[in-house]
C-alpha cells in the first residue's frame, strides 16, 4: 500500500474535484459543492497537514466548477460540471488569481448548441484540455445523456462568446462510442 508523501486538508473543502498547479507549483482546487477555487501555496503544499487557502475565488459564473487547466500565459480554463448552467468554461488571468475574490473572467464561453446535429448543446463540461495550438478540447458528458467531444478553435475563445466547436464528435453520429467522457489528455505527441 503506498503512503501519501504529503497530505493537504482544509476545514473549506466541500466535495474538491479538480486539481492542478500553476507556473509557481501553487495547487489549485476546484469544489463544485462550493462554486468555489482554492489556492495553496508551494510552501503549504511542502508543509502538509491541515491548511486554510492562500487565495479564494467565488462567484457567478462558476457553476459545480470541476475541470481546470492552465495555458501557456498562466491564465487558469475551468469548466462548470452542471447541466444548465450559464457558463461553459471560463478563463481568469494570471492577475486574476493572486487575490480572494469574485472577479469577472477574462472570457466567458456560454453553452453552446452545435448546428448541423440534431440540435446537441455542450453544457456539463467534464474534462478541459489545451492542444500545443491553443485549441480547446472539451469533454462533455450530459449532450443527449450519451456524451460528447469538442474543439474550439484559439481564435473563437478569445472573447466572451458562444463558439461553435471546429471539431465535434457526438455519441449519436457513430453509435454509442463516446459515453459521458469526463477526463481527456494528450500523450506525448500532441496534435
Amino acid at each position: 500500500m503506498l503512503t501519501p508523501h504529503t497530505t493537504i486538508t482544509s476545514g473549506a473543502f466541500s466535495s474538491p474535484v479538480g486539481i492542478g498547479l500553476d507556473r509557481s507549483g501553487n495547487l489549485w482546487v476546484a469544489d463544485d459543492d462550493n462554486d468555489e477555487l482554492y489556492m495553496f501555496t508551494s510552501a503549504q503544499l511542502t508543509a502538509g497537514g491541515s491548511q486554510s487557502s492562500t487565495v479564494t475565488i467565488g462567484s457567478a459564473p462558476l457553476d459545480a466548477p470541476e475541470p481546470l487547466i492552465f495555458d501557456k500565459s498562466g491564465s487558469m480554463w475551468v469548466g462548470n460540471n452542471v447541466n444548465g448552467s450559464n457558463a461553459l468554461a471560463m478563463k481568469f488571468t494570471q492577475n486574476q488569481l493572486t487575490m480572494d475574490g469574485s472577479p469577472t473572467p477574462a472570457v466567458t464561453l456560454s453553452p453552446t448548441t452545435v448546428t448541423n446535429t440534431s440540435a446537441q448543446s455542450l453544457d456539463g463540461v467534464g474534462g478541459l484540455v489545451l492542444d500545443k495550438k491553443g485549441n480547446l478540447w472539451v469533454t462533455n458528458f450530459t449532450s443527449d445523456q450519451r456524451g460528447s467531444i469538442a474543439q474550439f478553435s484559439n481564435n473563437d475563445i478569445g472573447a466572451d462568446g458562444t463558439p461553435q466547436p471546429t471539431i465535434f464528435i457526438d455519441s449519436d453520429a457513430g453509435g454509442s462510442n463516446v459515453f459521458r467522457p469526463f477526463f481527456c489528455a494528450f500523450g506525448p505527441k500532441v496534435p
